[in-house]
């Protein structure tokens, strides 16, 4: 069942672009999703079979290959040290530890038809399955995963993307970006975007939903604040843009249709020093993920601090806009920020 929201975004805005993009990397063969880990950025080559890796704190970096031999990889996430791919042909997924010694690839499923886009939440990694025409989850702390269903209704799942526990999902063959309740026993798709050119990859930047219009050869967003966004370009002129990520405040790009990664600067900007500025958590209280607003633009290290005093966890964003705090016990903590002197209370709850 399909609930819709009116009035649907059906006007686009006049383009703009916060800056001149710039290649990061050419050569590629066809790179699609991008995660970030660490100071690197991750990404999936889908006509080459393989996924690979480029350091974003070098010059020129150099693509590195992580894994080969996968048949059409499609979607990639991160927990942690753990790597998920989905292999879109091989209608499987797979999750490698690049931090153990032994690095062996897991295959966690099989029961998937035609998996692309995928994301974690807490314990669960939800996967879009283009064929399946569904969004379903598997529990990655499962000895033997088997995928249930999110929702169904689609015509061809292609990108996911969380801002809180609204999951948002692009729908390619019908032009249409939804949203479900990711907690509801029997979601709903809300529909929040229509008329869109083959939508493809999402992020959610701050509150902001970013849409990559993979045969509208632009990027999109909306401001997920507003009851009635209106979708607006970000950049246009795009030859195929596929998967997209923030690191720091600048957002990276993949370019399938060129074989390029490139990246658009200053997305986020500010003109307020951060010793003037208080950091903003939510939601407050927490179950799983929590977000955060008016933090500088930079790489930013974080300490969680317990009633006692005692140190948590540490924690550096790398630009990110959120954090995954499924893992703490229940209970009051306090986050301080790097170059701030004032803690950030929070609770986490079941």
């Amino acid at each position: 069942m399909k609930t819709k929201i009116f009035p649907l975004l059906l006007v686009l805005l006049p383009f703009y672009s916060f800056a001149q993009l710039v290649d990061v990397v050419d050569s590629l063969e066809g790179p699609s999703a991008m995660v970030i880990m660490g100071q690197n950025l991750v990404f999936s080559q889908y006509e080459d079979s393989r996924v690979s890796q480029i350091d974003l704190t070098e010059a020129n970096p150099t693509p590195v290959d992580i894994l080969g031999g996968i048949r059409l990889p499609y979607g990639v996430a991160a927990k942690g040290d753990s790597l998920f791919i989905a292999d879109n042909t091989g209608n499987r997924i797979l999750r490698q530890n690049l931090s153990a010694s032994d690095s062996s690839l897991v295959e966690l499923t099989r029961a998937v038809s035609n998996p692309s886009a995928i994301a974690v939440k807490g314990a669960y990694l939800f996967i879009a399955e283009w064929v399946g025409r569904r969004v379903s989850k598997i529990k990655i702390t499962a000895d033997d995963p088997i995928p249930t269903l999110v929702v169904d209704g689609l015509l061809s799942a292609s990108g996911l993307a969380f801002y809180g526990d609204d999951l948002f999902i692009s729908d390619w063959d019908a032009g249409k970006v939804y949203k479900v309740d990711s907690n509801s026993p029997n979601p709903a798709l809300i529909e929040v975007a229509r008329n869109l050119d083959q939508p493809n990859h999402l992020a959610v930047i701050q509150d902001e939903l970013y849409i990559g219009q993979f045969g509208g050869n632009k990027i999109s967003k909306l401001n997920l604040l507003e009851q009635d966004p209106v979708l607006q370009d970000v950049v246009t002129d795009l030859n195929q843009p596929s998967g997209m990520v923030l690191y720091r405040n600048d957002l990276y790009i993949g370019i399938f249709g060129d074989n390029k990664i490139v990246k658009l600067p200053g997305i986020i900007s500010s003109t307020t020093k951060w010793e003037d500025t208080k950091a903003v958590v939510y939601p407050n209280p927490v179950r799983e993920t929590l977000f955060f607003k008016n933090l500088p633009d930079r790489a930013l290290d974080l300490r969680i601090f317990n009633t006692q005093g005692l140190l948590i966890r540490r924690e550096n964003l790398m630009g990110a806009s959120q954090l995954d705090v499924s893992d703490l016990i229940p209970g009051t903590y306090f986050i301080l920020f790097d170059g701030s002197s004032t803690a950030v209370k929070f609770v986490k709850t079941n």
